[in-house]
């Protein structure tokens, strides 16, 4: 079986090989990437992320209640390049999962059609958003909206204070 699958292998297109469409208008991508105590991580890879090359890329880092210098690096990277945005956060409320809740806070202030969640120490290649366009140019992404004023895991939250009651 593993020869067979390293066969087939060598007949697949690497993406570099790709012959993909110059589109008019290019669609938004936001992506979110959560730090919480992430500063031995998150330069490097915010590095790589800056280097790709999709031309409608907004960034949002969302310091996410961090103790170490996370959010000095955070705001450095926004001074070093324009389409990054920053968020901090300094507490979590009730009923909220820390990583769900900074998501959540960068969901209300992107603007991209698309949203990407990553996370502090994934590494990107130059081309990394050109085949998942390709891939989704005919995709309506309406159906995928995240309503501003949905609170994930709040029913949740209330069945567990109920149960503990």
């Amino acid at each position: 079986m593993p020869l067979r699958a390293a066969l087939h292998a060598r007949k697949l297109a690497s993406l570099s090989a790709l012959q993909l469409d110059t589109p008019a208008q290019w669609p938004t991508v936001s992506v979110l990437v959560p730090a919480k105590n992430e500063e031995d991580t998150l330069f490097a890879a915010m590095q790589s992320l800056l280097q790709v090359d999709y031309p409608a890329l907004e960034i949002i880092l969302i310091n996410d209640r961090s103790t170490d210098r996370t959010g000095e690096i955070i705001e450095r990277l926004a001074l070093l390049d324009s389409r990054v945005r920053q968020i901090h956060i300094d507490h979590l409320p009730d009923g909220w999962l820390g990583k769900v809740h900074a998501l959540h806070q960068g969901i209300d202030v992107s603007s991209g059609e698309w949203l990407l969640f990553t996370d502090a120490d994934i590494h990107f290649a130059p081309q990394t958003f050109h085949f998942p366009r390709k891939s989704c140019s005919n995709v309506d992404p309406r159906p995928f909206e995240y309503p501003s004023h949905h609170r994930p895991f709040a029913s949740l939250q209330q069945s567990h204070n109920q149960h503990r009651q």
